[in-house]
């Protein structure tokens, strides 16, 4: 089955493009793992009959049902306070540019097989005004196997009373957005957000502001800002075991703890202002890997134990404090080679002095993420210069393995996925050039260059 977000054409793209071939029930582990465990963000299952209009208000619990869908919503749409407006799996939405207020409850569940659409009618990141939620007590949206994109704003709200979770998204995307997250302060400090297993890529901008906010085991890729937290002094930004690469700023602002992350080919991956923590993560091939932009609050506890390496600049100093960053691993063995890496008072008069001692030398230099080495005789892909297909061979004992190409601009333009033996990766009609063929198995990842003529 073959997915397209991709508003361009598949073989003259010039915008970051994202088509999916998918197959159900894919592991979850790493970047693409967890890509589709959000499994087929299909198509499939969704009737020919004609579109269901809507618009108004919605003043009693509601189901918008498979059989009626697609839908489209004309004009501005209100769930009502103490209202539940439920989704079928397999449901589109097709929106105006026009936006639905969330007063009540929006519950929006699909499956692996059947996920449920909600999109601009136009394909562009402007296509639709989101989905908001009002300032009612209760008001709440919880969304599973979801795929929401082509928003000026998908996710607003300001101001918010409720002391709960406000916005759920287990196993989503969210894609070719202008931004995600538009939040302003919330009135509760026990006001939340979480994401789990969630896929957030070719979108402008993901912003947090003003609420406690989770990500887990997700990833974000391709786009400008990935997560910044705006001075809000009782909410935290948390961040467990996600990925984040191709960005330009990925981590920022105040308050945001990390944890057990992978930062890669960003050009900052992690910007350290007031009560940041990072611990236990990969910070590697980014143009700046830690950028300091204000000391306060640091500690020798703040940014320890994770591995720092390759990096343009490993640690970038903009403030006259000092800046404490021990217990790190930078894939050197001599402190003054470490100090080459970092951009303080050393480099750069009036600024102050990143204090790195001890060190950690247990880790190895690290390879370049585009080209690590690959296990011999496990897998295979062939011909280096396709002009129709490549095709993959795997060993008989792989499980979900997933493949990625890759151009040069960090854009993915295909994912499919293959349990074992011989897998063929169409290529026809391509834009000729080099990619990047990423194969990750439940065991190894693999990296090859391809020419594609």
């Amino acid at each position: 089955m073959l997915i397209s977000s991709n508003p361009c054409p598949r073989h003259n793209h010039t915008e970051p493009a994202l088509t999916f071939q998918l197959l159900i029930n894919m592991s979850v582990r790493f970047i693409t793992h967890h890509l589709f465990a959000i499994a087929a963000m299909v198509c499939a299952g969704v009737p020919s009959n004609a579109q269901t209009v809507l618009s108004g208000v919605i003043s009693a619990n509601t189901t918008l049902t498979l059989a009626d869908s697609p839908y489209l919503v004309t004009g501005n749409l209100l769930v009502s306070p103490n209202v539940q407006l439920s989704i079928e799996p397999g449901v589109v939405v097709r929106f105006n540019p026009v936006q639905l207020l969330v007063q009540g409850t929006l519950i929006a569940h699909g499956t692996t097989q059947d996920s449920i659409r909600f999109e601009g009618i136009v394909q562009t990141t402007t296509g639709w005004d989101g989905l908001r939620i009002g300032n009612s007590p209760g008001a709440k949206i919880d969304l599973l196997y979801f795929r929401g994109r082509f928003a000026t704003v998908l996710f607003d709200h300001e101001h918010t009373t409720g002391t709960d979770t406000i916005i759920k998204a287990v196993h989503s995307l969210f894609d070719n957005n202008q931004t995600v997250m538009d939040i302003a302060s919330a009135s509760s400090s026990s006001t939340n957000q979480y994401f789990d297993h969630c896929v957030f890529v070719n979108n402008s901008n993901v912003t947090v502001h003003g609420c406690n906010t989770t990500f887990k085991n997700s990833t974000l890729t391709n786009g400008s800002t990935g997560i910044r937290n705006v001075e809000v002094s009782s909410m935290f930004t948390r961040i467990d075991s996600c990925t984040f690469s191709y960005l330009n700023y990925v981590a920022a602002g105040d308050r945001i703890n990390v944890t057990n992350s992978v930062f890669h080919h960003n050009e900052m991956a992690i910007s350290w202002w007031f009560g940041t923590q990072v611990h236990g993560c990969t910070i590697i091939d980014n143009e700046v890997g830690v950028d300091v932009f204000s000391a306060s609050q640091n500690s020798p506890n703040t940014v320890t134990q994770n591995t720092i390496c390759n990096n343009t600049h490993n640690v970038e100093l903009e403030y006259s404090s000092d800046f404490l960053a021990p217990y790190n691993c930078w894939c050197l063995h001599d402190s003054s080679d470490i100090r080459q890496t970092i951009e303080d008072f050393f480099s750069t008069s009036g600024l102050g002095i990143v204090y790195f001692m001890p060190f950690d030398t247990g880790c190895a230099i690290t390879a370049d993420v585009n080209e690590p080495p690959m296990p011999p005789l496990e897998i295979r892909a062939f011909p280096n210069t396709p002009t129709d297909r490549i095709t993959v061979s795997l060993p008989k004992f792989t499980q979900n393995a997933v493949m990625m190409l890759i151009d040069l601009t960090g854009c993915i333009i295909i994912i499919s996925t293959q349990a074992h033996g011989d897998a063929q990766i169409d290529v026809s009609g391509m834009r000729a050039g080099i990619y990047l063929l990423e194969i990750e198995t439940d065991t190894t990842i693999s990296r090859r260059r391809h020419l594609i003529q």
